[in-house]
């Protein structure tokens, strides 16, 4: 039960538009040890989807 609700979490973090060529913040939902941008969203700047965007910094607890 406890990794379900983990995977369902989402975190905020950086990820790299690749259109517009700027870093924004985005949803991040971890599958395993990765993280990937939640579907869907789009980019603050250009408008364009984050889905093939990459993941620059994850959010750590220290």
């Amino acid at each position: 039960m406890k990794k379900k609700a983990e995977a369902n979490r989402a975190l905020r973090g950086s990820v790299y538009c690749l259109i517009c060529t700027h870093t924004v913040e985005a949803d991040l939902m971890p599958n395993g040890r990765r993280l990937f941008v939640r579907p869907g969203q789009k980019c603050p700047r250009c408008n364009s989807s984050l889905d093939a965007a990459y993941v620059l910094v994850q959010p750590q607890a220290a």
